[in-house]
């Protein structure tokens, strides 16, 4: 049904649509990255991660300056 308006507007709307994929591609990409970061799978590094937002939470609610 779509085939000959597909057609007509195929160079047009193609680099616009592949340019709005890759871009959303590479901002899951670039979380995606963050995330594996953080999330390393070493037991150590959860601790520290505990500990220091324990420390943080602290600080912000009892106004420890």
């Amino acid at each position: 049904l779509y085939d000959h308006f597909r057609r007509a507007v195929k160079w047009l709307i193609y680099p616009l649509v592949s340019k709005i994929w890759r871009g959303i591609y590479e901002w899951i990409g670039a979380f995606a990255e963050m995330g594996r970061r953080i999330y390393t799978g070493d037991v150590n590094t959860y601790a520290a991660y505990v500990i220091l937002i324990s420390i943080i939470i602290l600080y912000a609610f009892t106004g420890v300056k």
